[in-house]
Order: structure tokens, then sequence, then C-alpha cells
């Protein structure tokens, strides 16, 4: 049995099929991806002079346990190809949420933040680090994420 699997993997790789790890990318609907669009064509001809005034901030959930590897047969140059994309959705589990500003210079900070985090400890993060960070002349960009509710 394993002489026929082999001979089907040989020829799926001469036929330019290679066996590849899927790439993994956030599930966006319509709305997220127009939405995304649209912010990015917003600020594509602001003055970069501008732009060094920004700090633009995020928060990452680092999870210990991940989704396995899958591997994919695809052609060289597909990696991104919708058919090739194994969608992949945040889960719970063990956890720690960082959070972070960077400016234009490369200047950047990280903050361990509480395994919950609501609005008013939200704020304490912002007033004791931010506050520290940033200039008077800066320009605070926070990403907002909407969770839709089914």
């Amino acid at each position: 049995m394993s002489y026929i699997i082999r001979s089907v993997r040989r020829i799926l790789s001469i036929s330019g099929l290679h066996g590849r790890v899927v790439a993994k990318k956030p599930l966006l609907s319509h709305t997220h991806i127009r939405n995304r669009l649209s912010w990015c064509k917003a600020y594509l001809q602001m003055n970069p002079i501008i732009m060094e005034n920004f700090v633009f901030s995020d928060e990452s959930r680092i999870e210990l346990y991940s989704s396995r590897r899958q591997y994919v047969r695809k052609p060289v140059g597909q990696r991104f190809y919708f058919k090739y994309i194994m969608k992949t959705v945040k889960y719970g589990g063990p956890s720690i949420i960082i959070w972070g500003p960077i400016k234009d210079d490369g200047v950047k900070m990280l903050c361990k933040c509480p395994p919950i985090l609501n609005s008013e400890k939200y704020r304490i993060i912002l007033d004791i680090t931010l506050i520290s960070f940033i200039g008077n002349d800066s320009i605070f960009m926070q990403v907002i994420r909407l969770v839709n509710s089914i």
C-alpha cells in the first residue's frame, strides 16, 4: 500500500503539485476587506511628515496551543491562492495578552495586559504607558476591531 502512496506523491510532484504547509490568514468577511481597503486608500495620499507624528498600537493574544500544521499540494507561486489557504479563527486556552505602541522612527514598547481586559483596565494601561511614550504633537491611532455576534 505504501508504494501506491509514494507513486501518487511522485506523480503529483512531477505534475508541479508539491506538498507544502498550508498558508494561514485571518477569516475576513467582505465588510472587513472593504473597510481595510478604504482605510488604506484614505491614508495613501497623506503627507509623510504628518505620518511621523502618528503612534500606532495594537494588542495580540499569544496562545500556548496553536493549530496543527496542515499540508497541501499546490503549484509553485500559488501560496496565497484562496484554494490553498486554511482559514483560522482564535480560540481559548492558556494565553497572555500583549499590548504595545510603535512610532514612525521604530521606537516601540510592550506591556503585558491582565487576563481579562475591559475598558477600565485598558484606560489604566494607556495612562501608565502611553502618556510617557508619546509627545505633545503625537496622534494616537488605535486599531478597533468589531466583533459580529451570531
